[in-house]
């Protein structure tokens, strides 16, 4: 399918959902708890004729009038919000299956026990889709041998379903963690106020092309609202106006505080009456609003500002699910949030105890010759920077520019951690060594400061990545090619409580206001094992980028300061650096996953 095949497509099933979610919104009315209005019928799909018989010509018969059908059963106000809240869930889960269905078959080609299994899952799928395809040209042809086809193909067609469903549940008991990154599912309101902490809300934007739908959740209370003002095009329209200011140039235009200002009032003043008085925020967002960090929205209007990362400590989600991956599976079972569903309470599998291992572990500033022309961390497209072949083309690789700051963050990283803490830069820092240093896989914290290259159409199958100080030229193989891939990550492991990428565009697929909502390389290290990560919206400035990883790593060391609050801290020191108090240098940077 085409990239714009892939894209209607997505589009049309947002559009679907969206619009059922926008029906039953409405139809709570306005008396909270009084029975809504029937939903409409939805016509049941026919299966395909077995027989000629579906080809002759019908006879004039006449049949008895059916009996009345049962009425419909009626739905609660309560009851409509949560399908509301559930189809919304729905809507991203479209928008991610590509990249998550393209990186699963890469991890199955990885060797593990899952990796069989989705390779399995995945051989299943693909006989049943021929199977389908099959039925449907036999419905074309006629007489007793075409029928006794088709009753083959039908009969094979569910038995594949049979065996893809007991596949799936076979994944999903025995690894639960990758099935809800992977495939995640819809959870209920109750299941959801149940994770979080009384200091927490949680924020899903659902962009339609007539409004944008907003639900916030918190432990006691929970409301939707509509902001009809900001329709897809509006709001994809202030987004990529926003970011001519913050992405690009050397000289960016000044920051658009109007449109920031636009958003705000859309998006986060409805939903004051459940967040506003909650310190820490969590949000999921996707499409254009995704490639925007909600820290730098102005918390006030005339007369002086507040960010919205100095009221809030703001994270996002890659997915509603993903917080009870992070609280329920990604950790020991002991630790395991109380909330959580019963089918993932204790007894019921979970993260392995964690090794003893380094505080920090971290790999950056590769060899590379290139010319520095301004101090940032570019990020060109893969098929510029690391060719189009299988392999990554290691003189491309190493004529991208050194980076000078990342030498300096990694060094004030080992002072800080000590010799205890693998630091690999220049030389050292190659693909190979990341893969094998058994550091890594249990370290608390890992930083990796490089350059990051955005997908691409060709070369390297499309996946972003990171880059390492490339072999000789002709000594590149799967194992060391100078560039560690989206797939590699997912089949690398991770006991990791924070991951820094602290490199540019990170956070997105393409770099492109319309693209995925989280990069493929941003979800491979979640599918690692990692709880949370620091990820980047544009290509960001090497001095400050410095700054604000020394400052977060120096009050992760206080006492009882969680990876959220961390983050709120390192970015205020940064603005009060009159250089970098532009919200390009400060707030490139967005928390994803679990803050606590």
């Amino acid at each position: 399918m085409t990239r714009e095949g892939e894209a209607t497509m997505r589009s049309k099933f947002r559009q679907a959902a969206l619009l059922g979610l926008s029906a039953g919104l409405l139809a709570t009315g306005p008396v909270s708890g009084q029975p809504a209005p029937e939903p409409a019928a939805v016509p049941a799909r026919t299966a395909p004729p077995s027989d000629d018989s579906a080809f002759a010509p019908a006879p004039d018969i006449r049949l008895p009038p059916l009996p009345p059908l049962p009425p419909a059963p009626r739905l609660t106000a309560a009851e409509y919000r949560d399908g509301a809240f559930k189809a919304a869930q729905w809507a991203f889960r479209s928008e991610a299956a590509l990249a998550l269905d393209q990186l699963a078959a890469r991890f199955a080609g990885g060797g593990a026990a899952v990796g069989r299994l989705e390779s399995e899952l995945q051989d299943l799928v693909r006989q049943q889709k021929a199977a389908e395809r099959a039925l449907t040209e036999s419905l074309g042809r006629r007489g007793p041998e075409a029928a006794a086809q088709r009753s083959q193909l039908r009969t094979r067609f569910d038995q594949l379903g049979d065996r893809i469903a007991a596949k799936s549940a076979q994944i999903e008991q025995e690894f639960p963690a990758y099935s809800e990154l992977l495939r995640p599912r819809a959870y209920g309101l109750d299941e959801i106020q149940a994770l979080l902490r009384s200091d927490e809300a949680l924020l899903l934007i659902a962009t339609a092309e007539d409004a944008t739908y907003l639900f916030a959740v918190s432990r006691d209370g929970y409301d939707w609202y509509r902001s009809p003002k900001l329709a897809r095009s509006r709001l994809d329209a202030v987004v990529a106006g926003l970011r001519q200011g913050l992405a690009g140039d050397s000289n960016p235009v000044g920051f658009d505080r109007a449109l920031a200002q636009e958003l705000y009032e859309g998006l986060i003043v409805p939903a004051a009456p459940i967040i506003a008085d909650k310190p820490v925020l969590m949000t999921v967002t996707s499409g254009a609003l995704a490639t925007l960090p909600l820290n730098l929205l102005p918390a006030t209007g005339e007369g002086g500002v507040e960010w919205l990362a100095e009221r809030h400590v703001l994270a996002t989600l890659p997915s509603v699910s993903s917080l009870v991956a992070a609280r329920c599976l990604l950790v020991e079972t002991a630790r395991r949030a109380a909330g959580c569903p019963t089918r993932l309470r204790p007894g019921t599998g979970g993260a392995p105890l964690r090794r003893a291992g380094p505080v920090l572990a971290a790999a950056g500033a590769p060899a590379l010759i290139g010319k520095r022309v301004e101090r940032r961390r570019g990020s060109p497209r893969i098929a510029e920077a690391a060719g189009v072949g299988l392999l990554a083309d290691p003189d491309r690789l190493r004529a991208l520019p050194f980076l000078d700051g990342s030498l300096e963050e990694l060094q004030a990283l080992k002072r800080r951690f000590g010799p205890k803490a693998p630091v690999l830069m220049k030389e050292q820092a190659t693909e190979a060594a990341v893969k094998e240093t058994a550091e890594f896989e249990t370290a608390r914290y890992v930083v990796f400061s490089t350059h990051g290259l955005l997908a691409g159409r060709a070369g390297i199958y499309g996946e972003p990545g990171l880059v390492f100080t490339p072999p000789p030229r002709g000594q590149e193989d799967q194992r060391d090619d100078g560039f560690l891939t989206a797939s590699e990550v997912a089949r690398m492991r991770f006991q990791a409580e924070f991951v820094v990428l602290s490199a540019c565009n990170t956070a997105s697929s393409s770099g492109d206001p319309g693209g995925e909502g989280l990069s493929g390389l941003a979800r491979a290290f979640f599918f690692a094992g990692a709880r949370s990560l620091l990820v980047s919206h544009w290509e960001v400035d090497d001095e400050a980028t410095f700054q604000l990883m020394t400052a977060a790593f120096a009050e992760l060391d206080r006492p009882g300061v969680s990876r959220g609050r961390a983050f709120q801290r390192a970015m205020a020191i940064v603005r009060e650096d009159d250089r970098f108090n532009h919200p390009r240098f400060w707030a490139a940077f967005t928390l994803v996953g679990d803050p606590s």
